[in-house]
């Protein structure tokens, strides 16, 4: 397919009920990883069929969670992360009595970060990273950030861990120098899935 026709094509597709229409040049990650974009089938194409998937992912461009196009191909194409953010939101499956009672006793409790204001700030020593949690006992609302410390040869990223439309894991990963932004981040995110949402009901 050309980017042109790839700029006009949606995933028209329901999670849990409910519908979402994803345009197709949000699928950069199946680009770079087969080297042509995905093409919805025709059914979906005419609006025929709205198959039921566990999982969406996207990739989109800080800061304004654009998609793929030949203005911004370029920081799509850097290695890293870059300006780069991904989305995966699945079902509710996140157990944060499991996380506490498993997790919880081996974290070290840090001062709170100014980075990251709001939230309390944790090292992981076992799995090597940088936690940052909403609440310091299960809730389901509960927001986790996780920053991983820097591999050899690759760019330091976060992921955030949260909910959408209260039945939703949501979770955003993202450069890490983008840490101090991640609530605008998360903001701008959740209001473009609630377009694709708007966009299946017109």
């Amino acid at each position: 397919m050309t980017l042109e026709e790839v700029k006009t094509l949606k995933f028209h597709v329901s999670v849990e009920g409910v519908a979402f229409d994803v345009p197709v040049n949000y699928s950069h990650s199946e680009y770079a990883m087969f080297k042509a974009w995905p093409r919805p089938p025709q059914a979906q194409v005419e609006g025929r069929v709205r198959p039921k998937v566990d999982v969406i992912k996207i990739t989109a461009l800080l800061p304004d969670m654009e998609p793929y196009t030949e203005a911004n191909a370029v920081e799509f194409e850097k290695p890293g992360w870059g300006k780069q953010v991904k989305v995966y939101m699945t079902k509710r499956r996140v157990n944060w009595k499991y996380y506490f009672d498993n997790v919880g006793p081996r974290l070290k409790r840090l001062s709170d970060s100014p980075e990251v204001p709001g939230m309390l700030y944790y090292r992981d020593p076992a799995a090597k990273h940088d936690v940052y949690l909403s609440h310091d006992h299960p809730d389901p609302n509960l927001t986790r950030i996780i920053c991983k410390d820097p591999e050899k040869g690759k760019s330091p990223y976060c992921t955030v861990y949260t909910v959408y439309l209260d039945r939703f894991d949501f979770q955003i990963t993202f450069a890490r120098p983008y840490l101090g932004q991640w609530r605008d981040i998360e903001r701008k995110l959740k209001a473009l899935f609630d377009r694709f949402r708007e966009s299946a009901q017109q």
